[in-house]
């Protein structure tokens, strides 16, 4: 007998269904998730810091490590 015909296929979730068990995921650890807006100038404070490259401020997922390593680091002073 074959029991590959009575099998159902693999269902993958939904993107929004990934979206939220990301978000939940971030809750349980303690994380928040923000929108930020960044002016230029704020960018190259993030290159003249070496938090960035010059060449990545166009990358959205590089700008958002350095501007988490930023916080990270300047949180650390005062707590």
């Amino acid at each position: 007998m074959n029991t590959e015909a009575n099998e159902e296929p693999v269902r993958l979730p939904s993107p929004s269904a990934a979206r939220m068990r990301r978000h939940r995921d971030r809750r349980r650890s303690g994380m928040r998730c923000v929108t930020i807006c960044l002016t230029d100038a704020e960018i190259d404070g993030l290159v003249a810091g070496r938090y960035l490259g010059a060449d990545e401020r166009d990358d959205k997922s590089t700008v958002q490590a350095a501007v988490e390593a930023f916080i990270s680091d300047e949180l650390a002073a005062v707590i």
